[in-house]
């Protein structure tokens, strides 16, 4: 079974959300975004 093969089931969960979750998801992602970003900022100016 190829490794191709994990993938479109995933992106089929993803896809089957509600529109609420989905925004949720980016939301999540947008905030660790911007915690990597804050991180690096720190760092760097450390």
């Amino acid at each position: 079974m190829p490794l191709s093969h994990d993938i479109p089931d995933h992106a089929l969960a993803f896809a089957s959300d509600p529109p609420a979750s989905c925004a949720e998801s980016r939301m999540r992602s947008y905030i660790a975004a911007s915690a990597l970003l804050i991180c690096l900022i720190g760092w760097v100016l450390h």
